[in-house]
């Protein structure tokens, strides 16, 4: 096996980790946290991402694709709390699309990287695939929709995110929030994260695993949250994983993800109507 695919170093795998967590739940640190010390936080974040960053591109040159995603990440996160504060709401999912909207550009800017981002593949999409998306698009609906009426979670502030619009233009929002939302965080996660994982370790099932566990921990103040919603994402993630190990691209999981989100917009949309 090629050198690029199989990784032994135990401390490039924790350096990597600790670059994609540092990018991924740095919001959590700012949103717990009073302004100085996430300041200070910040400055040691950005001391140590680019110390590691330079010791991970030269011990595997192939983790540059993924490790630069998360740098950009990480780059930005002081100005979308900035945005935020002057415009006193917070938009999660506007903030994540500038990243990836700046990692394709710089990507596409780049011939020799353009050539290395191999996991952007679209994938087959045969009648297995078809059956596992199917079948996990009816698992997830029937979960999220579990969650949100048999447990009871407090779901105002999801409902205070839909904005006062016509309910023609509200679909249509809901539409395009599923869309967007789920290309980028299939892209960060079975994506950029995968790819970087799959360099180092080699194995899917680790890799599916670890991704998996990411995942659901960010997903700790999403729709579904809290304990419970941790673990039915983390449970939704492999699933996701194996789809995209099985395809062996990013259609079947976008695609199984567009259909989660859609579940969860009409649980909303239908509480408002009511």
């Amino acid at each position: 096996m090629s050198t690029e695919t199989v990784g032994k170093g135990g401390t490039s795998t924790v350096l990597y980790l600790f670059i994609a967590t540092s990018a991924l739940f740095f919001m959590y640190v700012e949103k717990y946290t009073g302004d100085t010390l996430c300041f200070a936080m910040y400055g040691i974040g950005a001391v140590s991402l680019s110390v590691g960053t330079v010791y991970l591109v030269r011990r595997r040159p192939a983790l540059f694709r993924s490790v630069l995603f998360f740098d950009i990440m990480f780059i930005l996160m002081p100005l979308f709390s900035i945005q935020d504060r002057v415009l006193e709401i917070s938009f999660p999912g506007v903030h994540y699309a500038a990243v990836v909207l700046l990692y394709a550009a710089i990507v596409f800017c780049s011939p020799r990287l353009r050539r290395t981002v191999a996991w952007l593949a679209a994938g087959r999409f045969d009648a297995v695939s078809a059956a596992l998306t199917g079948a996990m698009i009816a698992l997830s609906a029937a979960g999220l929709i579990g969650w949100a009426f048999g447990l009871g979670p407090e779901l105002d502030r999801f409902l205070a995110m839909l904005p006062e619009w016509s309910k023609p233009a509200l679909l249509l929002g809901g539409l395009g929030f599923s869309v967007s939302n789920s290309i980028v965080e299939e892209l960060a996660f079975r994506g950029v994260l995968t790819d970087g994982l799959t360099v180092l370790l080699g194995c899917p099932g680790a890799v599916i695993l670890i991704q998996a566990v990411l995942f659901g921990l960010w997903h700790w103040e999403g729709f579904p949250g809290g304990t419970i919603g941790v673990t039915m994402v983390f449970v939704w993630g492999i699933f996701l994983g194996i789809l995209r190990t099985r395809s062996g691209g990013m259609i079947a999981p976008i695609a199984g993800h567009i259909f989660a989100d859609l579940t969860v917009f009409f649980i909303l949309f239908s509480i408002t109507g009511a």
